[in-house]
């Protein structure tokens, strides 16, 4: 990987003029925003002749800024990863994630690649699923829904690949809930101001550090519940119906999943209404 600034290329998203050359991948990626520049090489055929004028070697050369090798040289395997990493970093730049996690696609595609792990899926699920075992990885607040919007995949097939992909690394764990507050505070974005979604970060946090010590878990829609368990703290007035209809989650499930949460602290909806938040933090 090459840095390279030119003033005769701007990105297209951003305007940028600062790139990461890939040389293996022959591509170009923002420095800025992640999007992906995939170059398209121009080759020229060459001939080496010896002494006595005989042609013994023919072959081409590129002439991108770096010598990248051009994909009419790769063999069936290589273009197929390819392509797979490039669809998987046009998806994180649309989650604005590609910046940190590029690298990580690069090794984790190619090794799934190769251990066959892929076999009849198609490209678009690979992509999703690769993206979205990684954002769990990296505990970034992405839904399996968000991921699956770019290449209009079926939720249900992405999850099970990258079931499978966990299973492969021996990560089954890499789907439970370990830090809820990125994922609490962007639900509660749009629901509240500023302190609200302060306030919704501290509850996740308070729960994250008690099931640590209690045995439980938290679960996919425990953010959601936090947002309402601060509204009923705090007299808010957000109702389970306005956390739904903004973050895609059931009432059913918001109901569900805040009941259990309170039954942690041998408490109820009725017993915290207006108790502050602070009352639940020292309960």
């Amino acid at each position: 990987m090459n840095r390279n600034n030119t003033n005769t290329m701007k990105c297209l998203e951003c305007q940028s003029n600062d790139f990461t050359i890939d040389s293996w991948l022959g591509e170009l990626v923002c420095d800025d925003c992640g999007l992906v520049l995939v170059t398209e090489p121009f080759e020229q055929t060459y001939y080496a002749y010896d002494a006595n004028g005989e042609r013994i070697r023919d072959g081409w050369m590129s002439h991108t800024p770096t010598l990248v090798k051009g994909m009419r040289q790769w063999g069936r395997s290589d273009r197929a990863i390819h392509t797979g990493i490039t669809m998987c970093k046009v998806l994180l730049s649309t989650l604005n994630s590609a910046k940190s996690l590029s690298d990580r696609v690069d090794q984790l595609y190619r090794s799934l690649y190769r251990k066959h792990v892929f076999t009849t899926t198609i490209l678009e699920d690979r992509a999703a699923a690769v993206v979205y075992y990684i954002l769990k990885e990296a505990n970034l607040p992405f839904t399996l829904k968000e991921v699956c919007k770019e290449y209009d995949c079926v939720e249900r097939r992405v999850f099970k690949l990258a079931k499978k992909i966990a299973n492969v690394l021996n990560n089954t764990s890499v789907f439970l809930m370990r830090d809820s507050s990125p994922f609490a505070e962007k639900y509660a974005v749009g629901l509240g101001n500023q302190t609200y979604v302060s306030k919704v970060g501290r509850v996740a946090n308070h729960y994250d550090n008690l099931v640590k010590l209690t045995g439980d878990n938290l679960r996919p829609s425990s953010p959601v519940a936090f947002c309402w368990i601060v509204s009923l703290l705090e007299n808010m007035g957000i109702t389970q119906k306005d956390i739904s209809e903004h973050t895609g989650i059931s009432t059913r499930a918001i109901h569900r999943e805040t009941k259990r949460l309170l039954k942690i602290k041998n408490t109820n909806k009725e017993e915290i209404e207006g108790r502050g938040i602070e009352w639940i933090e020292t309960y």
